[in-house]
């Protein structure tokens, strides 16, 4: 063969391997940001959400565990709870922009209970509801670690 022929083809397969380790660099690049991405709203949802489960949840469940509250004290918990609601409302919804079809339906739903939990007019059914979102959210962190993981 002719040495200029081996030096061009020499050429193109150091060339066309150079591009294959270039695209896979900045794809790994893009995978690295994308996770960071997702771990920090991963991160914003789950400690908002904690912090109004137990700061305003978690209070209002313990006052009316061990007093019966008033009308005009569950009037009041009540607005408490529906600005704690539109804080867990507000970071859902990045959730949904970030997040694999599992996780985003898992947190429709936790929304969703949050919304009943927030608006019910029942102090037993409040309770109850408090304990099996509680459960939910534990679920839904589970979920976040996972999808993580796999991507």
């Amino acid at each position: 063969m002719n040495e200029g022929f081996i030096a061009v083809v020499a050429a193109l397969i150091g060339a066309a391997s150079a591009w294959a380790v270039s695209r896979h660099q900045a794809s790994a690049a893009h995978d690295q940001w994308l996770r960071q991405v997702r771990r920090e709203v991963y991160a914003g949802f789950l400690a908002t959400a904690r912090d109004e489960m137990e700061r305003t949840f978690g209070e209002v469940s313990a006052r009316s565990a061990f007093t019966r509250l008033t009308a005009r004290e569950w009037a009041s918990a009540g607005e408490e709870m529906f600005e704690a609601a539109c804080k867990i409302d507000r970071a859902a919804e990045a959730m949904k922009l970030e997040a694999p079809e599992n996780l985003a339906s898992a947190v429709d739903d936790f929304r969703a209970e949050v919304w009943l939990m927030a608006t019910s007019s029942d102090v037993e059914e409040f309770r109850v509801s408090y304990g099996e979102v509680s459960h939910e959210l534990t679920r839904i962190a589970a979920l976040c670690k996972t999808s993580l993981q796999t991507t």
